[in-house]
């Protein structure tokens, strides 16, 4: 068995992700994993591509605690949890992460040292 090479960001895509573009590498399932567990970036996985996005501006921070607080208003008294940023979600059997600003769920687990929800209800970007 080959050991893979890990992923790691090139100086020429920092510079991108903190001029606030999105950066996409190819990679398989398992370098992803790899990559999630040791990046502070957000990432997501699609179509075989790791998706990379810098840091959030002040602004969208602001307007994600807002909706985070309205969503949790709404769902008081019931079963369900508001999470925010580095809330993943994986739906069962599918090599998909994807990563949304808020997330409500009623059943959560650990992935790479981060909670996912498992068929989360809804998931804000």
């Amino acid at each position: 068995m080959q050991a893979l090479e890990k992923i790691r960001l090139t100086d020429e895509q920092v510079e991108k992700l903190e001029a606030g573009e999105l950066v996409s590498i190819p990679a398989s399932w398992e370098e992803f994993e790899d990559f999630l567990v040791e990046t502070d970036y957000r990432v997501e996985y699609h179509d075989e591509q790791i998706i990379v996005t810098g840091l959030a501006k002040l602004i969208h921070e602001i307007l994600v605690t807002r909706l985070a607080y309205l969503l949790t208003g709404y769902y008081l008294g019931k079963s369900f949890y508001v999470a925010g940023s580095n809330t993943g979600l994986r739906k069962d059997g599918k090599r998909r992460h994807y990563n949304g600003d808020l997330s409500t769920g009623q059943k959560w687990y650990k992935v790479a040292n981060r909670l996912a929800f498992k068929d989360s209800i809804a998931q804000f970007i």
